[in-house]
């Protein structure tokens, strides 16, 4: 319990303000307690099926950039993925919680995303910030599955790692998400939050004035709100 706290206030004195940086600060801290092949962490919009995997495997990283729309093919193929979904329970679990060795390799998920890397056993926590985001966090391993000492440190973060994450980028992501916003949607708000002219934003992305406030119009239907001023808070309160 200490080695667990010594970590959360590693991370308090740090308050990073992006979601990535604060999920790295909390990696490092936590590799210290649970030994593992890899520990990884992912921010899930369900909205726009984007998954934006991050790893101590460099390989998974680019695996799941290339591969997003073969991943959501097979996404309900994940036995632990589909009971999160399901239950809405965020609380440490196994992939063996829910299938067998057996069963588990003979999946195609299985085939494409997991024995390329070395992925036999994983045990992960999920986070939900908003109807359609969550971050999920976690470790896999080759030789052995994962204890219940395991469990229970990644239980331990899971309380205070969502105050944490109350603090970052995830919040407005996960606004935008709820929004249903496209992407071209999102990176209009995020260049007007930071205070960007109608014009600025245009000449950032290369597009029509007159375009960029058609967008904002629909930006500002989506969230219900009346002006940028609005929309800006909209996805930051």
């Amino acid at each position: 319990m200490r080695a667990v706290l010594d970590v959360l206030d590693e991370v308090e004195l740090a308050r990073p303000a992006r979601t990535n940086d604060l999920l790295v600060t909390v990696a490092a801290g936590m590799a210290r307690l649970v030994s593992a092949d890899t520990v990884w962490w992912a921010t899930c919009d369900y909205a726009r099926h984007d998954n934006d995997v991050h790893s101590s495997d460099a390989r998974l990283d680019i695996a799941y950039d290339e591969r997003q729309r073969r991943w959501w093919q097979l996404y309900e193929q994940h036995p632990l993925l589909a009971y999160r979904d399901r239950t809405g329970d965020g609380r440490a679990c196994t992939l063996s919680d829910f299938v067998g060795r057996r069963d588990l390799r003979g999946l195609e998920l299985y085939d494409e995303f997991f024995r390329p890397y070395g992925i036999e056993y994983s045990v992960s926590i999920r986070v939900p910030l908003s109807a359609a985001y969550a971050v999920d966090f976690g470790y896999t391993r080759a030789g052995r599955d994962f204890s219940w000492r395991d469990r229970v440190l990644l239980d331990l973060i899971r309380p205070t790692l969502a105050q944490l994450l109350a603090r970052t980028d995830a919040v407005r992501h996960a606004r935008m998400a709820d929004a249903r916003l496209t992407a071209r949607e999102r990176e209009i708000l995020d260049l007007v939050a930071e205070g960007k002219t109608n014009p600025e934003v245009a000449a950032h992305l290369v597009i029509a004035p007159g375009t960029v406030k058609k967008h904002l119009d629909h930006i500002y239907e989506k969230l219900g709100v009346e002006n940028r001023t609005q929309a800006g808070a909209a996805i930051s309160r």
